[in-house]
């Protein structure tokens, strides 16, 4: 049996996402992405950070927290763009929200049929990630 060292494999995870970010960002689109490595590491994001995008998850004392900033005096009084963004944004989060839904019910079904055809068995396994602070 391969010998998978879980921090390696955690930091892999993370270098394969900041290269992802970096793409989206250049991209100017939104996203929410789950990526699976060997060991059980996941690492899980959503990027709302699109130029267009009024919609911002930000870190507080207390947790995630969702920001909406979308005041007339940032489009310089162009309603209309204001108005855009908005719409754009509300249709993002939205559409992520569906398709994720959609896909998480697809493959909960598949692992069960990995389940079966394989026998295998897998735990939940705690967030172990050096980014989190004591």
């Amino acid at each position: 049996m391969e010998n998978i060292d879980p921090q390696v494999e955690a930091e892999r995870l993370r270098q394969v996402r900041a290269l992802i970010e970096d793409l989206l960002r250049e991209a100017d689109i939104c996203a929410s992405v789950s990526l699976a490595g060997r060991a059980g590491r996941f690492e899980d994001f959503i990027f709302l950070n699109a130029s267009w995008s009024v919609v911002r998850l930000t870190q507080t004392p207390q947790g995630d927290a969702l920001r909406v900033k979308s005041k007339l005096a940032d489009y310089n009084g162009d309603r209309q763009l204001q108005v855009q963004h908005q719409a754009w944004s509300a249709g993002a989060v939205h559409g992520l929200g569906l398709e994720t839904a959609r896909m998480s019910f697809s493959l909960l079904e598949m692992s069960k049929v990995v389940d079966k055809a394989t026998g295998a068995e897998h735990h939940e396994l705690p967030r172990d990630d050096p980014r989190d602070g004591p």
